[in-house]
């Protein structure tokens, strides 16, 4: 089974520290929150999975043990007090953002989630580079810290954006309404015909949604960058390339493609 990239997030975090704070962490640790992040990656999936309605009711007793092994792995490490206040913080902030998505009807634009809510379902998997941070002294109310918080936080939410922005129709036809299929909505509810075919369905994506969604991708991303010289990496940032590259490639593509369609 190939081992899912948020496995590697700590890893890449740890690489892109100077070297002299690296020294200060023992690998033991960085292999510990790496397992952690790979036990919450599969436990959200399944979870977003039952939320969704396409998952198997039998494989929730295994994401509830991949979050018991998740929290078993942290509690453990002996981090600071500040550190395990955030960390009940961003849990409770996903099970707030999972019950809000089974009870809430999206009818309008206020009720989808804002651009960085986007990112409470799946900040939990910054948790190993904060803990890095943690683990060096770095407070969570400090500048360094705060930086990398928001960083995790803008990247998610893209990444969430973007995951939707991939499923949009399959989403629609689900009856789940995102941010990257809610003016689709809108339009198909507003139009004279019955019935739109696929392609009519398309267009309006590629008219409406798209050029919205490129918007607020880029703006996420523009605000991730900014937080980058206050983290105090090393360049080249693997941990921005692992996640973002792939999306801001997208983004490059998707704008190139869009001004080709409308020329």
């Amino acid at each position: 089974m190939e081992i899912e990239k948020a496995y590697f997030w700590p890893l890449c975090f740890y690489q892109d520290l100077p070297k002299k704070q690296q020294n200060k962490i023992p690998k033991k640790l960085i292999n510990k929150l790496q397992s952690a992040n790979l036990y919450l990656w599969r436990a959200l999936n399944i979870y977003d999975d039952l939320l969704d309605g396409a998952g198997q009711i039998n494989k929730l007793p295994q994401a509830n043990i991949y979050l018991r092994k998740f929290l078993e792995i942290y509690y453990r490490q002996k981090l600071p007090d500040d550190f395990y206040k955030l960390l009940n913080s961003v849990m409770l902030n996903l099970e707030l953002a999972n019950k809000k998505e089974l009870d809430k009807k999206i009818e309008t634009m206020n009720d989808l989630p804002a651009l960085l809510e986007l990112s409470d379902k799946s900040l939990a998997l910054s948790l190993g580079p904060l803990a890095i941070l943690a683990y060096i002294g770095e407070k969570t109310n400090g500048a360094r810290f705060q930086a990398t918080l928001n960083f995790f936080r803008c990247a998610l939410a893209a990444k969430q954006l973007a995951d939707d922005a991939q499923d949009w129709r399959e989403d629609l036809n689900a009856g789940k309404i995102t941010r990257a299929n809610f003016i689709i909505k809108e339009k198909i509810k507003a139009s004279y015909k019955k019935q739109l075919s696929p392609t009519e369905i398309n267009l309006l994506f590629a008219s409406y949604s798209a050029p919205q969604i490129i918007n607020d991708l880029d703006q996420l991303i523009r605000l991730t960058k900014k937080e980058l010289p206050s983290i105090k990496l090393r360049a080249p940032q693997q941990i921005y390339q692992i996640i973002l590259d792939p999306i801001a490639r997208g983004v490059k593509e998707s704008g190139t493609f869009l001004r080709q369609l409308h020329q």
